[in-house]
């Protein structure tokens, strides 16, 4: 079993027993036309199915935006489903941010009961969630909400404070100020404040004092965001400080508090990042650690926060970026815009955001985001099979990602695209070397870990494979790419024929987003190798229902990168799963 934070998501159809009974063969074809919506959305914003018994839905998110923008999706569409008045199917939505207890596929805990009870406490058609979702989200969230207050509620000691969601209704969000430090091209600042030592031992400031400055120190090396210097953060030591205060004093939009405490030979470190304006929560987290060589535990907690922190930032950013007028934009905007648009993984998508990146480099041609998100487009053409042209489609990623390197030789974002571009033309001693730069001037970049793994897998190192992309997925358990990572990580699997496992991995990638093909196909393999050929069956539909027809040869171009022994190995269990040459 393991225990994690997880945002749950429950569902159920109001008034389902007076459907059924007015006509229950049209409200089963309904439901199931509800079910594929819900579990469309549920995938598209990184979220996973775990149950779906009668006219419930149970599914868990790595995070409380996600399961709020994938609830609102949710109802805006099955809004939009048509059906006769007497029989309109509409479901209430609860969501709770909490610990679960994952056991296989299943998930419990209070996690899950909490979900549960928010959605019965919604309206149908809209959205209850708890205050500890609404506290994530609501800087972020444009749509009209209503607190309920403190809620009595069944088998709950202690009263829980909700919030209504109304769908379909916007409200004009405040404007935040906009806090920045000059000189940085409208890109907002981090300033990270000295973390309070709970174990009042002055021997614990040495290693409090460790982990901030080295904070300090990795946030400074990663150059999207920049990071108020430690003079002006220390000066804050020993005060009850009000974040929002802080952020206005230091000109940063994120504030990072923490907290040290000490108990024999463990210590428990807290953290958590601030949206200063907002006054909001965007991440946090906790680490129970024991205390051996304290320097090594120093570096391993802060490569751990590093990781998870600057997506959570990006991410922010993206949908700040999102809200901003449109005809009002600088760089900054425009390129987080491009950004939300790539990480949507559609074609049309994709293509919006090659147009905003070319827009971001007309309006500032050194701006090395804008060139870096145009050179990921081409990547993501080759990568999804939309490309007609793969020696165009790869030059011209690789000339925009020299172009990044070029302006700023020490980004290490920029590295690590070139490094995959280099990957994909098979060039791997090339991309092995840009990953390593990467990865040298920024050892928590998960994306980097992540493509150096799948690096070392195209050139056969398979046990170096698997432990770079774990590492990857360890420091950044909710990045938007862990799907992918996912997927090459069955892919290493597979090859070691460590079939069940390469089976599970690809499943928790399909669970994430069903429609990135070689999720499927690895799936496809390791299905046919183990001899489970009515699954395999089922996903050869899975990925015959994209709209071509799944072939061994039209696999070939997510295969081209590997050893000639591992493209014949995958042919053979895909072949074995039923799937014609």
């Amino acid at each position: 079993m393991e225990r994690r934070l997880a945002a749950v998501l429950s569902a159920d159809v109001a008034g389902y027993a007076r459907l059924m009974a007015t006509d229950d063969i049209a409200t089963i074809r309904v439901l199931g036309q509800c079910r594929e919506v819900m579990q469309e959305r549920t995938q598209a914003f990184r979220g996973r199915v775990v149950d779906a018994p009668g006219d419930n839905l149970l599914a868990e998110f790595p995070s409380a935006a996600d399961a709020v923008e994938a609830a609102v999706a949710i109802q805006e569409r099955l809004a939009e489903i048509e059906q006769p008045d007497e029989l309109r199917m509409q479901f209430r939505i609860g969501i709770h941010m909490g610990d679960i207890v994952a056991d296989g596929d299943a998930i419990y805990g209070n996690g899950v009961n909490l979900s549960a009870r928010m959605q019965s406490l919604s309206e149908p058609g809209n959205i209850c969630v708890s205050a500890d979702v609404m506290n994530q989200v609501k800087s972020t969230l444009s749509l009209a909400t209503e607190d309920l207050g403190e809620q009595k509620l069944k088998n709950f000691s202690e009263p829980v404070r909700a919030f209504r969601i109304r769908v379909g209704e916007e409200r004009v969000a405040a404007e935040a100020a906009d806090w920045m430090v000059p000189g940085f091209g409208n890109r907002p600042a981090i300033a990270v404040l000295p973390f309070e030592n709970l174990s009042r031992d002055p021997e614990q400031e040495y290693f409090v004092d460790g982990v901030v400055e080295d904070l300090i120190t990795r946030l400074s090396a990663w150059r999207d965001i920049p990071v108020i210097a430690r003079n002006s953060t220390f000066a804050y030591r020993g005060q009850t400080v009000d974040p929002t205060r802080v952020g206005k004093e230091l000109g940063a939009r994120y504030v990072v508090q923490g907290s040290v405490r000490k108990a024999g030979d463990r210590v428990r470190l807290s953290v958590q990042v601030i949206d200063a304006p907002a006054a909001t929560n965007i991440w946090a987290e906790r680490y129970d650690r024991e205390l051996i060589d304290i320097f090594e535990l120093q570096d391993e907690i802060t490569t751990d926060i590093v990781g998870q922190v600057g997506p959570e930032l990006l991410k922010s950013e993206r949908n700040r970026a999102m809200r901003a007028d449109p005809n009002n934009l600088e760089a900054w905007e425009l390129s987080g815009r491009a950004w939300w648009h790539l990480y949507r993984f559609t074609r049309e998508e994709n293509q919006r955001a090659r147009e905003l990146s070319l827009q971001v480099i007309d309006m500032d041609e050194n701006f090395i985001a804008g060139w870096s998100s145009l050179s990921l487009t081409y990547v993501y053409e080759i990568a999804y099979g939309w490309a007609s042209d793969f020696e165009t489609t790869i030059a011209e990623a690789l000339k925009y990602a020299e172009r990044a390197v070029g302006i700023d030789p020490q980004s290490s974002g920029a590295h690590t695209i070139l490094g995959s571009v280099h990957s994909m033309r098979s060039d791997h001693s090339r991309a092995r070397s840009e990953l390593e730069a990467a990865i040298d001037l920024e050892p928590s970049l998960a994306t980097a870990r992540w493509r150096l793994g799948t690096t070392y897998f195209y050139m056969g190192e398979h046990e170096l494979a698997l432990e770079s992309i774990e590492l990857a997925i360890r420091l950044s358990p909710r990045d938007p790419f862990l799907f992918n990572a996912l997927a090459d990580k069955a892919f290493v699997l597979y090859d070691m024929k460590r079939y069940d496992e390469a089976i599970a991995c690809a499943q928790r990638s399909i669970g994430m987003r069903k429609d990135y093909p070689l999720s499927l196909y690895i799936y496809c393999a390791a299905l046919g190798q183990s001899g489970q050929l009515e699954m395999a069956e089922a996903a050869i539909n899975e990925l015959r229902s994209m709209g071509t027809e799944p072939t061994i040869q039209s696999l070939a171009g997510y295969s081209a990168f590997v050893m000639p022994e591992t493209q014949v190995h995958y042919s053979e269990g895909l072949r074995k799963a039923g799937m014609r040459d």
